[in-house]
């Protein structure tokens, strides 16, 4: 599906962090280790035929 992200994301939160993130392993393999955290949020997006609406993402972030 394609979509673009109109604006930034807002309302984030942190859903998981260290052993919580189920795909540590993978993302310190790829990556280098790091405190990994999954978030949340919510944007705006607009569709391919032009239509916007609002959707929550989830997504990983390092913080150092």
């Amino acid at each position: 599906m394609y979509f673009e992200i109109v604006g930034s994301i807002r309302e984030t939160q942190i859903i998981a962090r260290g052993r919580g993130v189920r795909a540590r392993k993978w993302l310190n393999q790829r990556y280098g280790k790091h405190r990994w955290r999954k978030m949340k949020g919510i944007a705006s997006v607009k569709l391919k035929d032009g239509k916007m609406h609002t959707a929550e993402f989830t997504g990983t972030k390092l913080t150092d």
